[in-house]
């Protein structure tokens, strides 16, 4: 959770005051801090890993007293930061050779064929379809968990604030999940923030994101009483929203954006803490429509102006301005975009300090792929090596990491069940079409996206040994699986070598949990689909799929609707 210490009546304030500069004859504490950092941390920690403890801490012990008694005497806050951080670096050295090196790549998700037939951590997926219908939505909360579990274990060296990217999957069962294991949110509107209140996570854990913020959202997530559920009498936790107090951070996207930001938090009566978004003009390397730290990209502000905005807001009695923010788009698999970026932002946050402000926050987003094929993405580890050693000296010196992960945790914990309407055959190929298409899973349509498709019943030999965009095995048949929508852009994926398949059979669409039903639309006024979640052996449905007469006249008009619950 990201904490924040207070004033009064819960009014965040700023984090630890600034203690005196060093006198000026030496390095900065954060040149130094990093100088120490980087003496041996890479070859020790990373290129050393499986040697002999005590060799590794020796070695780094003699390269630190070598580096202090090498250079000028310097000044006590000098060497007090200087010693935390070797304290830090010490530790994860300690770390890294009693924690066992995650080499091998893990597992997928927890669905798997049996017998010729998907199941979802053991549960048959045809049961869950025959008591819900499709389109329908079936997520595992072990994959879920199992992916943030391993997440958290590749950074703890560091010790991030994992905040969930709601915009990714904002049920609020999935809310409540990925909370239970620890995680705080990243939330980009009013309603998401609201969506998280109603899951009963606390909103010092929220991140508030997003480049076109309105002022009423400031003021929600500033002061509950500012709520657009304030006077509904709904409560959570047995208190109305009007009780809550503000959230963890904001992270802002424009000089303009502090100024309102600053005028919401006067009006409210409190200090609003927030981190400014940098752009770092790096390219992320991923679909251009996903692409956010490139110059071009509408989010955040160029990098080199960051240094002027905390000269301008850093001492606001409104604003507490703590540090820097980064997103640069999603999905990327490879470390490289990151640690471009950062070493660019690291040379900004020394200049920011130089200039007097303190800098106790930095976001370096989200953005880490999925598996959308069978080990297409690297493990966390491998993110972990290149980026945790760049953030060791910051945490060294009191800077808490954030970081807002969203398609990594949720994309392989869903998958989409469709039912197959009619199987035709024309000149341009064969068409399976199914009850859904892009008003469920707009992703292929909209960034040309692959989801692996395959039928929840095949026969012998045709079960998938793994996901990619060649499947083999015995009598394959190619085929354009496609949706019911007016549109011809409406297809999960064409040209594709599939068991052949009949009306009324099932297929999955996988990988579907990131931006599925967070995307999903009334488009042709076809009603929203189901949401299930599995969870060890058993399922529950946590949204009833949307009637016709709820899509239309409201859910008031239709009564409360039915869940269906199963051991």
């Amino acid at each position: 959770m990201i904490s924040s210490p207070t004033r009064g009546a819960g009014s965040p304030i700023r984090g630890p005051a600034s203690t005196a500069r060093c006198c000026g004859a030496h390095p900065t504490p954060s040149r130094q801090a990093r100088a120490i950092a980087s003496i041996r941390i890479d070859r020790v920690v990373l290129q050393s890993i499986g040697s002999p403890l005590g060799a590794r801490v020796t070695e780094f012990r003699a390269a630190l007293c070598a580096r202090r008694s090498g250079r000028a005497q310097g000044c006590r806050e000098e060497m007090c930061r200087e010693e935390r951080a070797a304290k830090l670096i010490e530790q994860c050295i300690l770390a890294a050779a009693i924690t066992p090196d995650p080499t091998e790549p893990p597992r997928m998700d927890d669905f798997s064929y049996t017998n010729g037939r998907l199941h979802a951590e053991g549960v048959p997926v045809d049961e869950i379809a025959s008591k819900v219908g499709t389109p329908t939505f079936v997520y595992s909360s072990a994959t879920l968990l199992g992916h943030y579990r391993r997440l958290a274990e590749a950074f703890a060296p560091v010790d991030p604030a994992i905040c969930f990217a709601v915009k990714s999957c904002g049920n609020p069962e999935i809310c409540r999940l990925v909370a239970g294991a620890g995680a705080g949110f990243d939330v980009v509107s009013v309603g998401e923030l609201e969506r998280v209140w109603l899951s009963g996570a606390p909103m010092s854990g929220v991140v508030f994101a997003g480049v076109g913020k309105r002022r009423d959202e400031m003021l929600a997530a500033l002061d509950g009483r500012f709520s657009p559920l304030a006077g509904s009498g709904v409560k959570v936790n047995g208190m109305g929203p009007e009780g809550r107090g503000p959230i963890g951070l904001f992270n802002v996207e424009s000089e303009q954006e502090l100024e309102v930001l600053e005028d919401a938090a006067r009006e409210a009566g409190v200090v609003a803490s927030a981190t400014l978004r940098v752009n770092p003009d790096v390219d992320a390397k991923t679909h251009r429509h996903t692409t956010t730290g490139k110059r071009e990209n509408k989010l955040g502000i160029d990098l080199a102006r960051a240094p002027a905005a905390f000269d301008r807001f850093g001492d606001s009695p409104h604003l507490n301005l703590r540090g820097l923010h980064m997103h640069l788009g999603s999905p990327i698999y490879s470390p490289d975009p990151y640690t471009e970026a950062l070493k660019r932002i690291l040379i900004r946050i020394d200049e920011i300090e130089r200039n007097g402000h303190r800098i106790d926050r930095l976001n370096i987003g989200g953005g880490i792929g999925a598996d959308y094929e069978t080990g297409s993405t690297p493990s966390y580890s491998t993110y972990a090596e290149r980026i945790v050693p760049m953030l060791l000296p910051l945490v060294g010196r009191g800077v808490k990491i954030l970081m807002e992960p969203g398609r990594t945790l949720i994309a392989n914990a869903g998958v989409l069940l469709v039912r197959v309407e009619y199987v035709k055959e024309t000149s341009g190929g064969r068409f399976v079409v199914c009850d859904a298409g892009m008003n469920a899973l707009i992703r292929p349509a909209l960034y040309d996206a692959f989801h692996f498709v395959w039928p929840v019943r095949v026969g012998e030999g045709q079960a998938p040994a793994r996901r990619s965009k060649k499947p083999e095995g015995p009598g394959l048949v190619p085929s354009h699986v496609v949706g019911p929508i007016c549109e011809s852009a409406d297809a999960f994926i064409r040209d594709w070598p599939m068991p052949p398949v009949e009306r009324g059979d099932l297929l999955a669409v996988f990988s579907a949990g990131a931006y599925g039903m967070s995307m999903a639309s009334t488009y042709n006024d076809h009603p929203l689909p189901a949401e299930v979640l599995v969870d060890k052996g058993s399922w529950r449905t946590i949204r009833a799929r949307q009637s016709v007469a709820a899509m239309l006249l409201g859910p008031e008009a239709c009564g409360p609707q039915p869940a269906e619950t199963t051991a």
